[in-house]
C-alpha cells in the first residue's frame, strides 16, 4: 500500500476513505477485496464504501461513451452455473451518480434480453452475451457490449458519491454482494440427484 500511495504522491493521512468492489462475482474474490478493504480501513481509522460491481462496469461505460441522461443501462454479468448478475441504472444529469433502476439480482441468459426491453434498456453491457452468446442469437433491437471488469477509477469516483450521501460503512459492516445463497447441494440431495 505504501508504494501506491508513494505512486501517487500522497500519504495514509490523505486517504479519506476505503472503497471495494463488492459484488456481486465470484465469492472468493468478493470475501478478499472486503476483508482488505476492512483490514485498511481499520489501519487507518477511515470509513468504508461497498460499491456494487455492475454500478461500476455502468459508470465507466456511461462516462466514456458520454450517454445522454435518462439512458438505462441493462448489466449482465456471467454467474456461472448458467445464470446472470443483472442489475438495470440510469444515466442521471452530468456529474450525478447514476440511478438504480433494479438492483442485482440473478437472472436466466435466455431472459436478459426480454427483461432489458421491458425495463426500457438501450443496451446490454456486461461478460453475459459472450458467455452465453446463443441466449443473444437474433438480438438486433440492442446495443449488446461484451464489456466486464470494473474499473477502480470508477469504484473510486462512486465511493466520493456514497460519502457524499451518508452511505459509507464502518469496517466492521462492509459485507461482500451476494445474490446468490445457495451455491452447493447437501450429499442427500446429491444422491437424489437433485441440481443446481
Amino acid at each position: 500500500m505504501g508504494e501506491v500511495l508513494m505512486d501517487a504522491g500522497v500519504s495514509k493521512k490523505d486517504v479519506d476513505l476505503v472503497a471495494f468492489g463488492a459484488g456481486p462475482g465470484a465469492f472468493t474474490g468478493l470475501r478478499v477485496a472486503c476483508g482488505v478493504a476492512q483490514g485498511l480501513a481499520w489501519a487507518l481509522d477511515k470509513m468504508t464504501a461497498p460499491v456494487a460491481n455492475t454500478e461500476a462496469l455502468a459508470h465507466a461505460f456511461a462516462k466514456k461513451e458520454g450517454l445522454a441522461p435518462k439512458t438505462r443501462i441493462f448489466v449482465a454479468n456471467d454467474a456461472r452455473m448458467a445464470e446472470c448478475y443483472a442489475a438495470v441504472y440510469e444515466v442521471a444529469a452530468a456529474g450525478e451518480r447514476l440511478v438504480t433502476v433494479t438492483a442485482p439480482e440473478l437472472m436466466k441468459p435466455e431472459a436478459v434480453a426480454a427483461a432489458a426491453r421491458e425495463a426500457g434498456a438501450a443496451l446490454i453491457l456486461g461478460s453475459a452475451p459472450a458467455a452465453y452468446p446463443e441466449a443473444f442469437e437474433g438480438v438486433t433491437d440492442l446495443r449488446i457490449v461484451a464489456e466486464s471488469a470494473s474499473r477502480p477509477a470508477a469504484i473510486a469516483e462512486i465511493a466520493v458519491f456514497e460519502a457524499a450521501s451518508g452511505e459509507t460503512v464502518q469496517p466492521s459492516l462492509a459485507a461482500p454482494l451476494y445474490v446468490r445463497n445457495r451455491v452447493a447441494l447437501t450429499m442427500a440431495e446429491r444422491a437424489a440427484g437433485e441440481r443446481l
